[in-house]
């Protein structure tokens, strides 16, 4: 199969994803016993994964970025 265009949505112009990442950073939150996203929480959308959990694990005082990334 031979492909003449490819499209790639990275910033919500075809699905909004920041919804869904925002509900995902509800449950990593909660698995460290956190109620829910504090109201400073930094924003993570678009700073890809890495970075992402970086933030989370240093706003909320977990010392493992590699447990915030397996949840």
């Amino acid at each position: 199969m031979n492909f003449k265009a490819a499209c790639f949505d990275l910033d919500g112009t075809l699905i909004d994803t920041g919804p869904p990442h925002r509900a995902a950073e509800r449950v990593t939150v909660r698995a460290f016993g956190f109620d829910d996203l504090i109201a400073d929480h930094p924003v993570t959308l678009g700073t890809g994964v890495i970075p992402g959990a970086q933030l989370v694990a240093e706003h909320y005082g977990i010392d493992s970025v590699e447990e915030v990334l397996a949840e």
